[in-house]
């Protein structure tokens, strides 16, 4: 009886402390995450992500880079011509128009050639008829039954029936005016009918297998270009690229603008470019292979300064660079930085020295 009353006894003492060990497991239970941390645990390492700033990365790189000196100009020609008569006359007929190509030597146009044909006819017989005379004096000058004076003034009538015929046949090619040069019609002034004299200006033609631009280049930048250096054409009208190449610089400096006349030529083979076309010209003044290379998008502007950030042991070290060459979307890297490097890219605007970041790629944003 004495045992059974002690294990009432223990059994009530032990009860409140096994439903307090059950209420304390249950409660740590509630408490911890799926990887065995507790909320304590998560918040402080949520706490601590959020204050590492995210940015984006790029290794900094090694390959080649220009430099330039940008200018603006119109494409045109050096080789214009207005073609002339040389005659008087009536339009006849029209070969070409506006826009078509020939050749030297092709006919553009033909004048009313009737009377001119007629007098070409008329200086033939002229001189079939001093021909004949002159054979018969000369044979009867053998035969000594005429004079010298004769045979001399029959020579002269052949002499001068020649030069006529001649002058006539000139006049016929006349007739037909031709081009000068090979390249495009770009104008034509006179229509079928039209009466035409020796100044009246009849098509303009360009000679378009070289173009050129006339650019004025600033005084400073003088001894940094040559004849022959290379030159980069943008066309406006449709972004394409040719390769042109410096044809001759002015020895005079205008004193109004302090700049040099630079004559740029472009050859156009293929016909691509049209005189009047607006570019923009980029002379190349020296090429680097080998440099180090980071993009544009990841300075940071100060003032006069260009700053970058590197990731290193996962805080941001604070660079300042030394510029080189540049382009459109790059930059040369003299100092600063080297290649390897891990440069940010995205997010550098909120950076401080030292602080923590955190990488992201730009699907995580």
């Amino acid at each position: 009886m004495y045992k059974s009353s002690v294990r009432r006894s223990l059994a009530a003492l032990l009860l409140p402390l096994v439903l307090l060990s059950a209420t304390v497991s249950c409660t740590v239970d509630a408490h911890m995450d799926k990887g065995g941390k507790t909320e304590s645990d998560s918040t402080a390492v949520d706490s601590t992500l959020a204050r590492l700033v995210p940015v984006e990365i790029s290794m900094v790189d090694r390959g080649p880079i220009s430099d330039y000196i940008h200018l603006d100009g119109t494409v045109t020609t050096e080789d214009i011509v207005e073609v002339y008569s040389l005659v008087s006359g009536h339009v006849a007929q029209l070969r070409v128009e506006a826009g078509d190509r020939v050749r030297a030597g092709d006919t553009l146009m033909v004048l009313e050639d009737a009377e001119i044909l007629l007098e070409a006819q008329r200086a033939a017989n002229d001189l079939n008829k001093a021909e004949q005379d002159f054979a018969r004096l000369e044979d009867l000058s053998r035969q000594k039954l005429v004079s010298s004076q004769e045979l001399d003034e029959a020579r002269y009538r052949l002499e001068s029936a020649r030069l006529g015929r001649d002058t006539a046949e000139l006049a016929v090619t006349r007739t037909r005016v031709q081009a000068p040069i090979s390249g495009i019609v770009a104008e034509r002034h006179v229509g079928v009918g039209a009466w035409i004299q020796g100044s009246t200006p009849l098509f303009k033609l360009l000679d378009d297998r070289e173009l050129i631009a006339v650019l004025n280049l600033p005084e400073k930048e003088l001894d940094r270009i040559a004849v022959r250096q290379e030159v980069q054409v943008i066309l406006q009208s449709s972004d394409n690229e040719v390769k042109g190449w410096i044809k001759r610089i002015s020895p005079v400096v205008d004193p109004a603008s302090g700049t040099v006349e630079v004559t740029v030529a472009i050859p156009d083979a293929n016909h691509r470019l049209r005189s009047g076309m607006f570019a923009s010209f980029a002379i190349v003044t020296g090429t680097r292979e080998q440099a180090v290379l980071i993009p544009k998008r990841s300075i940071v502007y100060d003032r006069n300064r260009l700053i970058v950030y590197v990731i290193e042991e996962g805080k941001a070290r604070r660079r300042l660079l030394e510029k080189g060459f540049e382009d459109e979307d790059r930059i040369e890297v003299l100092a600063g930085v080297s290649a390897g490097d891990t440069l940010v890219v995205v997010g550098q605007n909120s950076l401080k020295d030292r602080m923590g970041v955190r990488v992201v790629t730009g699907e995580d944003n």
